[in-house]
């Protein structure tokens, strides 16, 4: 029986590890930690892929309101390369996807330029929406340490009393 034990010990411990952004996070070979991972916003730290400046993707949102409700994010890059194929395989310069944050904890990840967010995601008040690109291992694109994000501030409002949209 004790054996038993430490073997469920050890599942337990290591659980938590192994859940970080869908999977295991090891620290890709070049890839730095500076403050910025530690202090990056879904409670726990990724390694970061420091770019020069003029080699950087670069990343801007959009933030449109959906007329049934939610919203419609557009995300645009420059010098990047969406590639779900390759989402927790080793770090390539140029590719990979995005992590989207609401009110600094992590939301999902994003694949693509489009997404759709929905009400429930973004109550009635206002709310900070984040996006950061992350390479294929999740590290995090950085600039002299600072991830490579947009951010975005949206207000929801309750909907209209009685009024339920069709979908």
């Amino acid at each position: 029986m004790d054996g038993l034990r430490a073997r469920l010990l050890s599942a337990a411990l290591l659980l938590p590890l192994l859940a970080g952004c869908g999977g295991a996070t090891a620290r890709p070979s070049g890839a730095t930690t500076s403050p910025a991972a530690a202090a990056h916003t879904h409670g726990h730290s990724h390694a970061m892929h420091d770019v020069p400046a003029d080699q950087a993707p670069t990343v801007a949102l959009e933030t449109r309101p959906d007329p049934l409700g939610g919203w419609n994010l557009r995300i645009r890059t420059t010098r990047f390369r969406w590639a779900p194929e390759r989402a927790n395989t080793e770090f390539r310069p140029g590719e990979g996807h995005a992590h989207l944050m609401v009110d600094g904890k992590k939301y999902t990840r994003l694949y693509g330029e489009w997404f759709f967010l929905p009400a429930s995601a973004v109550p009635a008040g206002t709310h900070v929406i984040e996006v950061m690109l992350n390479g294929n291992d999740h590290s995090a694109y950085a600039v002299n340490g600072q991830p490579v994000r947009a951010t975005a501030t949206v207000t929801s409002t309750p909907p209209a009393s009685g009024h339920s949209p069709a979908h």
